[in-house]
């Protein structure tokens, strides 16, 4: 719906974009409990899971969802997010918008 608001100018003529996240998946604050011990759970078949990456001691904080915040399985907010905030900005401006990218991080 956004982009076809774009296209009708149903909003007007479009000239500035603001595209935003707050998702947050660091771990970095807690990176003392990845020295914790843990078995892993029934069921899961750790080797296959990790697949290519390196032999690593099973943790929690790697599952279900959290993989996301660690390098070595994801690529953070950036890859988890910007594909769903950024791509109807890039699909709309095929109306020739001019585009303009800038980043900008906070609390680092």
């Amino acid at each position: 719906m956004f982009c076809e608001w774009i296209w009708d100018g149903a909003i007007g003529e479009v000239h500035t974009i603001h595209a935003g996240c707050n998702a947050n998946h660091s771990k970095i604050g807690q990176l003392a409990k990845m020295k914790e011990k843990h078995e892993v759970p029934a069921g899961l078949d750790w080797d296959l899971w990790l697949g290519p990456q390196h032999l690593r001691p099973y943790n929690p904080m790697y599952l279900p969802g959290n993989w996301r915040g660690w390098s070595a399985f994801g690529t953070g907010t950036i890859g988890d997010w910007t594909c769903h905030v950024l791509d109807p900005v890039f699909l709309g401006a095929r109306s020739g918008l001019a585009l303009d990218d800038q980043g900008r991080g906070e609390g680092l």
